[in-house]
């Protein structure tokens, strides 16, 4: 990864810890769910997480041991993978899967020249809905049926409802796993 890239999601993430609960990417849920950590949130922190990460930190004992872990560190995002992508039969992109790659180094390291190390790999589970409306401007999210082609995206909401052009599709990620590199 170039210095470019690794400053910006160096920002991001900086950016997100300061902001609201985010999970509208893989950077800024973690982001989300540091600044939960760092502030003791349980119930904004499980909402970044799903599946093995929810049932090992998303309780009490989970979350401080989660915290005693990082408290002495520097973290910063490293490197995002995508690592797999979920269709419907009509090609909605419904789900997506990320690998990303935590670094870390003591904060209490007094030379500088120490970077940033791997320390942990975060698996992130994101779905993928889509947010279409009507004439009178109603949105609903998660179509039942979507066409793309060369005249536009349309969804509809239910199997017998009329067609609605596609404003926009909307991701959720959360934290589905953590472990150490």
């Amino acid at each position: 990864m170039n210095t470019m890239k690794k400053a910006v999601m160096t920002l991001v993430l900086g950016f997100v810890m300061v902001g609201c609960n985010d999970l509208s990417t893989p950077e800024s849920t973690l982001g989300s769910a540091y600044k939960a950590l760092s502030k003791e949130k349980v119930k904004t922190f499980k909402r970044t997480l799903t599946g093995e990460a929810l049932e090992q930190y998303g309780n009490i004992t989970g979350m401080a041991a989660l915290i005693a872990e990082l408290k002495p560190l520097d973290v910063k995002i490293g490197e995002t993978e995508l690592v797999k992508q979920e269709f419907t039969k009509h090609g909605m992109l419904v789900g997506q899967v990320f690998e990303v790659e935590l670094l870390a180094r003591e904060k209490s390291s007094k030379v500088q020249t120490v970077d940033h190390a791997p320390f942990k790999s975060v698996t992130l589970d994101c779905d993928v809905s889509y947010v279409y409306s009507n004439t009178g401007g109603w949105s609903w999210d998660l179509a039942q049926d979507c066409y793309f082609g060369p005249q536009g995206n349309f969804c509809r909401p239910g199997p017998r409802g009329p067609f609605f052009p596609v404003e926009r599709a909307v991701q959720r990620c959360r934290i589905s796993k953590i472990q150490a590199i």
